[in-house]
């Protein structure tokens, strides 16, 4: 209940607003904002590069976007390009940071899952993969990662195997 109420505590143009939420048992019910455009994921896929200009902007967005977050306690775990949104507000186009889904209030001591980690292969930090405590600079580990692809146009870190990737991260 606590990492949904850290959702819905952070108020950001560039946050997807979590507008109401229930709990059921175990379920978990988010109302959120609803945007009107692709993630980068699929702009990626779509156009293959962006512009140095349009890359500097997504950054101008996310960054202060994540330190708001990181202000509230609030570390995302999942930073990538499916994570980050367009939408449209007042006729401009902005970025939004989704998912705080696996988000963790940073002043939670439980963790997610003992032994386990979080987040997608490629876009963890050295310390989610060596399961060490987290704070901001994880998130801005992942951002780093995010935006060095979009302007690169290919992985940052691969490997044969899930282990390759991870010893990349890590060392």
């Amino acid at each position: 209940k606590r990492q949904v109420l850290a959702a819905v505590d952070l108020h950001h143009p560039n946050i997807v607003a979590v507008n109401g939420f229930e709990i059921e048992g175990p379920v978990k019910f988010l109302g959120m904002e609803y945007l009107d455009g692709p993630n980068l994921a699929v702009e990626l896929a779509e156009r293959q590069r962006l512009s140095v200009s349009e890359l500097l902007d997504i950054a101008s967005q996310v960054c202060p976007a994540l330190d708001h977050a990181h202000g509230w306690g609030v570390i995302h775990r999942a930073v990538k390009p499916a994570n980050l949104i367009y939408g449209t507000e007042g006729g401009e186009r902005v970025v939004k940071v989704a998912d705080f889904g696996i988000a963790r209030a940073a002043r939670r001591t439980s963790k997610t899952m003992a032994g386990g980690l979080k987040g997608k292969m490629g876009y963890l930090s050295p310390e989610q993969v060596a399961d060490l405590p987290l704070d901001g600079r994880s998130d801005i580990f992942t951002a780093g990662i995010t935006l060095w692809e979009m302007l690169t146009c290919r992985r940052l870190y691969s490997g044969k195997t899930e282990l390759d990737v991870l010893l990349k991260i890590r060392d």
